[in-house]
């Protein structure tokens, strides 16, 4: 059994600049940025001398919160934006490897996540009424990998993987353009095919050859002067 929890804090206050970048400092900047993150991760996992067959369980959680003001200044017009966001995670996971007499072996993984995000954004500017934009989004999602494997010599094997992952959505806590002050999930199938090949030479040192195919499809992939998502797929050999 393997517990580990993690905390940290980040704070930047405050952060002045001169952002017109001449010798006079016409439109300063200034900001306030704290940042707290707690992660508590508990894995169980079988023995080593049970070959025929390998698992993993566990459990994850994560909480994110973020919050400050940024500030800029040209006299006499002033512009504020503050904000509160907050993140959090729960996600369970599992893989099970199955070791057969004959060199095969396969590997079945499953992950699945609930992630929840939140903002409270406000915007002041001088001689303009005051903007606030408030939002939350949650999600469920289902990562499967599945991996085929064959040993046909001793550290040499052929494999076949294929898995799904994404990364969650969330908002931009600095951004008051309605376009970009959020973003989608991204999703990303992915396809391996390679090798893993070793020889020992008369020295008895080691020379590994590793090659593979992928192929990967990403949806949902966002495009920041769109309005629209896309999706990408890639190809790599090597």
């Amino acid at each position: 059994m393997t517990l580990i929890t993690s905390w940290r804090q980040w704070e930047l206050e405050p952060y002045t600049a001169d952002f017109d970048y001449s010798p006079v400092p016409i439109v300063v900047g200034q900001f306030d940025l704290h940042q707290t993150q707690m992660a508590t991760e508990l894995r169980l996992e079988s023995i080593e001398a049970q070959r025929d067959w390998r698992w993993l369980v566990g459990l994850f959680a994560d909480r994110v919160t973020n919050d400050g003001s940024e500030a800029f200044a040209i006299d006499p017009i002033l512009k504020v934006i503050s904000f509160d966001e907050g993140e959090a995670e729960l996600a369970a996971f599992g893989q099970a490897t199955r070791y057969f007499r004959n060199g095969f072996d396969v590997t079945f993984g499953m992950r699945v996540d609930y992630d929840e995000d939140r903002i409270t954004r406000e915007r002041t500017v001088t001689f303009s009424p005051t903007t606030q934009f408030t939002s939350n989004r949650s999600e469920w999602n289902v990562q499967p990998k599945l991996v085929v494997a064959y040993e046909f010599a001793p550290e040499s094997r052929v494999y076949l993987t294929s898995a799904y992952s994404y990364g969650n959505g969330g908002f931009s806590f600095l951004e008051t353009d309605p376009r970009l002050a959020s973003y989608q999930p991204e999703r990303v199938w992915a396809n391996e095919i390679g090798a893993r090949l070793d020889w020992f030479d008369q020295r008895l040192e080691r020379l590994c050859l590793r090659g593979g195919a992928s192929h990967s499809d990403s949806g949902d992939y966002d495009l920041p002067d769109t309005e629209h998502t896309h999706d990408h797929p890639s190809r790599q050999l090597e």
